[in-house]
């Protein structure tokens, strides 16, 4: 497994895949340092599950592309992917709810592919429905697992995994800009800069709102809404001019918001849970 994490899953994206689940351990106050541990290389461990699956269905392409080092066969990801998603699930224990959540992104993976492998079922929304909901499980795992040590309300977990999720999403539309070849959903560049501002705005109204009823800490909530929301502008006024200059886009696309708003999530939350 070690030449393929580093050409697939290098370290500093282990980093990246783990900080949503340190942050959503961290914004429930009651996490113990094993929990937050373990939140973080669940996490961690279900997106490198992610990834393996991903690359097991476009195997023989990624083969033919020169994309997998010399060594790594389907045979030897297929036990690398058993073993991480076993691992993922025992970092869940003692949560029923966190391995059951665990569980079903894992079986997820594997439902998107065969589902697109048919034809007649590739509807967009359908899609859609099957692939993002996975990343959406993985990133209410750390919730759950918070919850198998600390009373956490499952709308607290649902909320925080959602505001994630959305930085999730963010990266996915916004990631290659420009590049008419990457089209998630049939979305061409222009669509996928409007889905991404759409997106973000989606992730600030939740964490308001949130803050709002008392599901999520207040400073929390506020520096998650004003996160998410630099992106919005950032992504909407990309939008807006895009179609009249054809400017590129800077600072924003791809992983800043996936990165910043877990880091300003666990600062705040350590700072004042």
């Amino acid at each position: 497994m070690g030449p393929y994490l580093a050409a697939r899953f290098p370290v500093p994206l282990m980093v990246v895949a783990a900080l949503p689940g340190a942050a959503a351990g961290l914004a429930h106050g009651d996490a113990t340092p094993a929990a937050l541990a373990a939140c973080a290389a669940g996490t961690m461990l279900l997106f490198l599950a992610q990834r393996l699956v991903d690359d097991i269905d476009d195997f023989d392409r990624d083969r033919a592309q020169g994309r997998l080092p010399e060594g790594v066969t389907r045979a030897g990801m297929v036990a690398g992917l058993v073993l991480t998603g076993a691992l993922a699930l025992l970092l869940g224990l003692p949560g029923p709810a966190a391995v059951l959540t665990g569980a079903a992104a894992l079986a997820g993976m594997w439902v998107g592919p065969m589902v697109a492998r048919h034809r007649a079922l590739r509807r967009p929304v359908l899609l859609f429905v099957l692939y993002e909901t996975v990343p959406l499980a993985i990133m209410v795992f750390p919730s759950a697992r918070v919850a198998a040590d600390a009373p956490v309300a499952w709308g607290a977990a649902l909320i925080v995994g959602v505001v994630l999720w959305c930085a999730y999403e963010f990266w996915k539309f916004s990631r290659k800009p420009g590049d008419a070849g990457y089209t998630p959903f049939d979305l061409a560049p222009e669509g996928r800069v409007r889905a991404a501002a759409v997106i973000a705005a989606g992730g600030a109204a939740v964490a308001a709102v949130a803050g709002r009823t008392g599901l999520l800490n207040g400073p929390v909530s506020v520096a998650a809404a004003a996160v998410a929301g630099l992106f919005c502008l950032a992504a909407a006024h990309q939008a807006g001019i895009r179609d009249r200059r054809g400017l590129p886009p800077r600072w924003w696309p791809g992983l800043p918001l996936l990165v910043i708003l877990p880091s300003v999530v666990a600062v705040t939350a350590a700072a004042t849970v």
